[in-house]
């Protein structure tokens, strides 16, 4: 089985490579630098963050690069350490809009570490951007050697995700109201 999801991770890597991402020269230190700055790691120890820091990879995304499309099977996060990034839809004319710009500090692309589904939109670069990205089979990977270290991820990204659709259940009601 690990054969099997070293596989998949490399093939997540590879796409990225072709989509025009560039994996980042950093240390694992500089990794855990940019984690410990996160809510990812919020209620994580220096060996937590470290053991997170080996399961993640980093990236370069120039302006306009798209990380991930609609309908895409690739399951990964991203947390932004520098830049910025749009989620883009189509709408009934088929014309693309941002739908939200997500800034450093923030993640996208959670629901696919936890559901496993397509993607529901598109993530482009809105400038140059650093990125960590975190594979739904290196999180399984870390779930089975450290299910403390994940569950405190799972809750940390809950507590994302619910803090998303309360916003966007928001944005929702003073659409309808208009």
């Amino acid at each position: 089985m690990e054969e099997h999801r070293g596989s998949e991770v490399e093939d997540i890597h590879e796409a990225l490579i072709k989509r025009g991402l560039k994996k980042a020269n950093v240390s694992f230190e500089e990794i855990g630098q940019m984690l410990d700055n996160s809510y990812l790691t919020k209620d994580m120890d220096w060996a937590s963050i470290k053991t997170l820091g080996k399961a993640v990879k980093v990236y370069n995304a120039k302006k306009d690069t798209i990380i991930f499309t609609e309908g895409d099977m690739d399951a990964f996060l991203c947390l932004i350490v520098k830049g910025k990034v749009n989620i883009v839809k189509r709408d009934i004319n088929n014309q693309e809009k941002v739908i939200a710009s997500i800034n450093h500090g923030r993640t996208f692309g959670e629901m696919s570490v936890i559901d496993g589904e397509p993607r529901s939109a598109t993530a482009v670069a809105a400038m140059d951007t650093l990125l960590i990205m975190l594979s739904r089979e290196d999180f399984l990977i870390l779930s089975e050697e450290t299910p403390r270290l994940a569950v405190i991820l799972v809750m940390n990204v809950a507590k994302l995700m619910s803090q998303k659709l309360r916003m966007a259940s928001g944005i929702l009601v003073d659409h309808i109201n208009k």
